[in-house]
């Protein structure tokens, strides 16, 4: 994936030129693009943080909930959900505290998920090798 393209676009999603209820579906995008997007999107997100709060203050606090979903909720990681825990309580959304919440309790139980399959099989090669030969 294109690091400067994606950039390009994230900028361009707070230009003005993107209506202000479509603009996260760009965030969205970018972070679901690989996981270089996902920390691009999320490092945007946290740098562009106050132009991207004044852009949305009047609009409905649903548009920052489809922000920071798009922006933060991508993540499997505990140590990550510290660090965006760690950035709303310095920078609070009031209005956003249940979608916060919730995306940070998803991305914790990813995590717990993620530990427990790496300690299974299924983290082996073996394991794959040996199915792919039962199914053949």
């Amino acid at each position: 994936k294109d690091e400067k393209l994606q950039s390009e676009t994230l900028r361009w999603a707070v230009s003005g030129d993107v209506k202000i209820q479509d603009f996260f579906y760009i965030f969205g995008s970018v972070s679901a693009s690989c996981r270089a997007g996902l920390d691009r999107t999320w490092a945007f997100f946290q740098s562009e943080f106050s132009h991207i709060h004044s852009m949305v203050k009047t609009a409905s606090p649903s548009i920052m909930d489809a922000v920071i979903a798009c922006c933060a909720g991508g993540y499997c990681s505990s140590s990550r959900a510290d660090e965006i825990e760690a950035f709303f309580e310095k920078h609070p959304l009031p209005q956003n505290k249940r979608k916060i919440s919730q995306m940070l309790e998803e991305v914790r139980t990813n995590a717990k998920f993620l530990e427990r399959a790496v300690a299974t099989d299924l983290a082996k090669e073996a394991f794959w090798k040996e199915l792919d030969g039962l199914t053949r």
